[in-house]
């Protein structure tokens, strides 16, 4: 495992400014993709907002993925290489981009009625998929972060408990998704009941998004008060 010279640099600074900024778009993506599938549910345009849903989870998802790898490349350029290298990072950071340019683009399709009952379900599978492929990365990530943050002991384990109490949760959610999705393209029940199914695989996902942007803002904002 590399071991960080030093994090007190501004490119390093820059990077964690990024990540806050990351986490509030996970914020925001997040509520959305919670309230549009609770409209839904309640039959305010079912179809049309899990449609939307999933575009807004999956934009959310690459910037997600694109400030992981940014992140990576960052602290590793700051670090002395060992038995690690770059590698063990991209294969997260990959599944958050390419996952999420699919969840989008079939979310749009969706949108214009090109079979939904068939695509919203993938899109569930992918994004629950790559939430799933992403979060051991993210955890790793998170672990190499703050054990060469300059904070105490104490505030470094509590720093790393939360990142894996996060990626745990990320693997629940995206393996809810993904079952969720199986189910529908079972077709597991009658039309509305898909359609239910497929509204709450996007609001776990959005929930999971808006857990994720509230817990890496939160310790974004203790690393930057430091």
């Amino acid at each position: 495992m590399p071991i960080l010279e030093h994090t007190g640099g501004v490119e390093v600074v820059r990077s964690e400014k990024l990540v806050a900024g990351s986490s509030f778009t996970e914020l925001v993506a997040g509520g959305a993709a919670i309230v549009l599938p609770i409209l839904g549910l309640v039959g305010v345009l079912p179809m049309s907002l899990a449609a939307i849903a999933f575009i807004a989870i999956g934009a959310a998802m690459m910037i997600s993925g694109g400030t992981l790898g940014t992140q990576a490349h960052t602290l590793l350029a700051n670090a002395t290489t060992g038995e690690s290298s770059g590698a063990d990072f991209v294969g997260g950071a990959n599944a958050q981009i390419l996952g999420g340019a699919a969840v989008i683009a079939l979310g749009i399709l969706s949108l214009l009625r090109i079979a939904p009952f068939s695509l919203l379900p993938v899109a569930a599978i992918v994004a629950g998929g790559a939430m799933i492929l992403s979060a051991g990365t993210a955890a790793r990530l998170g672990s190499f972060r703050y054990g060469a943050a300059e904070i105490s002991p104490h505030q470094r384990e509590l720093l790393r408990e939360s990142v894996r109490a996060a990626a745990g949760a990320d693997v629940l959610v995206g393996l809810g998704s993904v079952v969720l999705g199986i189910l529908v393209l079972a077709g597991v029940g009658s039309p509305a009941t898909l359609l239910t199914l497929v509204l709450v695989a996007a609001l776990a996902l959005g929930a999971g998004l808006f857990l994720s942007g509230t817990t890496t803002g939160a310790r974004m904002t203790a690393l930057l008060s430091h």
